[in-house]
């Protein structure tokens, strides 16, 4: 396939400040991994985004900015293009990053005390928001069927749902790439409104659903949820600008988004970089042909990981993904403990991954692998996980 923009060069990385291949020594306690964990691609930015830092940049002041109603209309034209989600300007709010974004919820529509459901296996800063804030963490683990396949387990969730606050959901859901349907989150959005729950949707991976599957936007699905949500979008994850720190908060309802927005004001938290603006701006205006190929070639470089753990279906399995970049491989039948697994794969295997008892219950035995990247760079991590595997035959 030809392909207008560039997604196989190499580059090198070291030297950068760069969390994913500088802090291999913090992380690991190895410096040589080959680092496939964090979630930011090995793909250049586009280079339209570059090219829009450059032109900002030929203008040497770089003083106070402020967000026109741009930072709005250019997400809102997005969301509909790209999920046929119709929002309002005036329900987009700036926030630095999902993270700070869930804090921000988290502080706005609970008190100290009150119990907060997430869904394990998930992302861990969905634990430490709740925890740092001393809010009481439920949780309402997703279930698996035998061939590893993830849904939510509602009857546990109307249970927990009597006592709770608020629902953080992830939506895909990171790390077990499940893009949730319209059924399964109308069902939890039944239950929420019900139990008077809010529901913080974090949909940073909204754009990244590969092939076969559909995201469906929490609000999207019944007019009446529209009141209970708070919704997180971003370009970090799609264009690969975390650096930027630049993301968007859509709230549909008056009385929930006044709140948070009290919040941010008291934080001081409202004013952003410029930047990150630039970015923001470009990647969501010109980014539709990038993200086209973009997913193309996430769907051949999860069709090589497919293959590769059939070839050894013996000892590891897989589910997915549907969306995300991120394959939660299951290697829990090659009988090491937890401990012993995260060695094998640093020490003998030679790569760094995503412990998966950081996502919380149903993370062990897990890893979660990044792959995205050029072909060549996945190729030799499998490569050297073939070779390691071969040797415990």
């Amino acid at each position: 396939m030809t392909r207008k923009f560039d997604f196989q060069t190499v580059y090198q990385r070291e030297g950068t400040r760069c969390v994913k291949y500088d802090m291999r020594n913090i992380i690991f306690g190895n410096s040589t991994v080959l680092p496939m964990w964090v979630a930011d691609m090995d793909f250049p930015s586009p280079p339209f985004v570059i090219d829009a830092l450059r032109r900002r940049l030929d203008h040497p002041i770089l003083g106070y900015t402020f967000r026109d109603s741009d930072f709005a209309s250019v997400l809102k034209s997005w969301l509909f293009r790209h999920h046929n989600l119709s929002i309002e300007n005036d329900w987009v709010q700036f926030v630095s990053g999902v993270v700070p974004g869930l804090v921000y919820s988290i502080l706005t529509y609970s008190n100290p005390g009150d119990k907060i459901i997430i869904q394990p296996p998930v992302y861990t800063p969905f634990f430490e928001s709740v925890k740092d804030h001393d809010r009481v963490i439920l949780e309402n683990p997703l279930v698996k069927d035998d061939s590893g396949y993830y849904t939510m387990n509602f009857d546990d969730l109307e249970q927990k749902a009597k006592e709770a606050k608020m629902i953080i959901i992830s939506n895909p859901h990171n790390p077990v790439g499940r893009s949730w349907n319209h059924e399964e989150l109308f069902r939890l959005g039944e239950i929420a409104l019900k139990n008077n729950l809010v529901v913080i949707a974090d949909e940073i991976h909204s754009d990244l659903v590969l092939s076969g599957a559909k995201h469906v936007p929490f609000i999207s699905v019944d007019e009446r949820f529209k009141e209970i949500a708070v919704t997180f979008y971003a370009p970090s994850k799609t264009f690969n600008l975390a650096g930027m720190s630049t993301s968007a908060v859509v709230i549909p309802g008056e009385k929930l988004r006044k709140s948070y927005e009290l919040t941010l004001q008291k934080f001081h938290a409202w004013l952003g970089n410029m930047m990150g603006l630039e970015t923001y701006l470009s990647a969501y205006t010109d980014g539709d042909e990038w993200l086209n190929e973009l997913i193309s070639v996430l769907d051949e470089n999860r069709n090589i990981i497919l293959e590769f753990v059939s070839k050894y279906k013996d000892v590891l399995s897989i589910s997915g993904p549907e969306a995300t970049y991120m394959a939660w491989i299951d290697f829990s039948k090659l009988g090491f403990t937890d401990d012993e697994l995260k060695d094998w794969l640093i020490n003998k295997v030679g790569l760094g991954l995503n412990h998966g008892l950081g996502f919380g219950t149903g993370g062990d035995g897990y890893q979660r692998l990044n792959f995205a990247c050029p072909k060549v760079i996945l190729e030799h991590a499998l490569s050297l996980l073939s070779a390691e595997l071969d040797k415990l035959k």
